[in-house]
């Protein structure tokens, strides 16, 4: 619940911060704007590691650090790009109003998009601590061995 808040929040947020019409107001919103990203970012996080199986959770942990870290530069360059071009607080606004379109657009798609969320993770196995030492896979990835030879 708390990543579909900040995700629904997000864009409302950033929008409103880029029409504030002086630096004060403009700090309290790019505040607010750091704590729903912040509560998005924690929970990706979270849920990540809550749902990924214990034997491959470190990978899955590693994919979504390497896809935060390349996609967030790369939209940041194109946003400073495009803010050359028509303005910074046009952008803001845009960037919001894109985000909101996406989730729209994945809310209609699939309606039920966010039932996965609401389900609270199945329990953890005691024997599920991590990975295995006999040389087992997990869909066709192979888990390393506890034997150092």
């Amino acid at each position: 619940r708390v990543m579909l808040t900040a995700l629904w929040s997000l864009p409302f947020v950033l929008a409103l911060y880029g029409i504030m019409p002086n630096l004060a107001s403009a700090a309290v919103m790019v505040f607010l704007v750091g704590l729903v990203y912040f509560g998005a970012l924690s929970s990706f996080m979270s849920i990540a590691q809550l749902r990924a199986p214990a034997a491959i959770r470190g990978r899955v942990m590693s994919l979504l650090a390497v896809i935060l870290g390349v996609l967030y530069p790369i939209g940041a360059v194109m946003q400073g790009k495009l803010a050359d071009v028509i303005g910074l607080r046009e952008v803001t606004v845009l960037a919001g109003a894109a985000m909101l379109v996406a989730l729209l657009f994945m809310r209609l798609r699939n309606p039920r998009f966010a039932d996965a969320l609401e389900d609270p993770p199945a329990p953890l196995d005691p024997a599920d601590t991590g990975p295995t030492t006999d040389g087992a896979s997990v869909d066709g990835i192979p888990l390393p061995s506890a034997d150092p030879s």
